[in-house]
């Protein structure tokens, strides 16, 4: 419902002082400081002059502190609401974690298990195959813990920086990517040159940006490859991730990195439309910034620039 308001606050004419407040539709929350002010000045004028007429200044009293009242009890509800929020989230968090946690926990536990080969031996193929597991479901696990982060009150600490390591995040996002290329004739390829620096930041979060980057790739190429690579740049390091599937539409690319944009391809091989976004945000959030270049039917290159320290 829109809403206006006006004040005529002290009007001094011919030996007289009149307080008036004309209120179209307004609460004194939406009437503000301003407006409480023009009322507060009224009424001091109508004190401080000779001749105001003494019916007045009551009347400008008990209309500023009916106002006051309902300031104070709207204040009261939305605090109440807000603690309600709050007891509402703090169980939301705690049952997520437990439903998603205990499941997780059991998949790390046995693989744990077939790890020590406590149930007999493994071929070196199966040790790198449950390795992997593991380690996805680790990633799962951390993943989890920082989604509910986001919930709680400690929502603007600081997030931890330290060298980030990239050969290592390439590799590792390249093995959970492999284990999606059943029946494509898809090769994941990882090119880091041997001079690429390591930058400051929070690894957990450039990983997510790479799987989020070699994910979309992956879905976009039925035949040819997904490569992730690094070297050093200018303004920092680079970060490559480039397929060989279908390209972006043109008309897609203004609005590529807005949450749900997706174009026809992307919605036909599944995803949600939040990935680019989330890593446009994580990049930012690091100093750098995302690039793409892309040709219909030949592919696409994401290209990551990040400072060598968060700015």
């Amino acid at each position: 419902m829109e809403r206006s308001w006006t004040v005529a606050a002290v009007v001094l004419a011919g030996g007289g002082v009149a307080v008036a407040a004309a209120l179209s539709g307004a609460s004194m929350l939406h009437l503000g400081a301003l407006g409480v002010l023009a009322l507060v000045a009224g009424v001091v004028a109508s004190l401080g002059h000779r001749r105001a007429p003494s019916v007045m200044v009551p009347a400008a009293l008990e209309e500023l502190e009916a106002r006051i009242a309902q300031a104070a009890q709207a204040r009261s509800e939305m605090q109440a609401r807000a603690e309600t929020a709050g007891r509402f989230r703090e169980e939301f968090v705690a049952a997520v974690r437990h439903e998603l946690k205990t499941p997780l926990n059991a998949i790390l536990g046995f693989t744990q298990v077939l790890l020590d080969e406590l149930d007999g031996p493994l071929t070196p193929q199966q040790h790198e195959d449950v390795t992997a597991i593991r380690q996805a479901g680790l990633y799962l696990s951390e993943l989890v813990e920082a989604v509910l982060e986001e919930w709680v009150p400690a929502r603007n600490t600081p997030l931890p920086l330290a060298p980030v390591d990239l050969e290592l995040i390439l590799r590792d996002v390249a093995r959970l990517l492999e284990g999606q290329t059943a029946g494509k004739d898809v090769t994941v390829r990882v090119e880091v040159a041997h001079d690429v620096p390591r930058p400051q930041g929070d690894a957990r979060r450039i990983r997510q940006v790479m799987i989020n980057l070699g994910t979309n790739g992956l879905r976009a190429t039925v035949r040819g490859s997904v490569t992730l690579a690094a070297k050093a740049d200018p303004e920092g390091v680079r970060i490559t991730v480039r397929d060989t599937g279908t390209g972006i539409a043109a008309d897609v690319l203004p609005r590529l990195f807005e949450e749900f944009a997706q174009s026809e391809a992307a919605r036909h091989v599944g995803g949600t439309g939040l990935g680019l976004a989330l890593s446009r945000d994580l990049v930012e959030w690091h100093g750098g910034r995302i690039e793409v270049e892309t040709e219909p039917n030949e592919g696409t290159a994401f290209h990551v620039i990040l400072p060598m320290e968060p700015e």
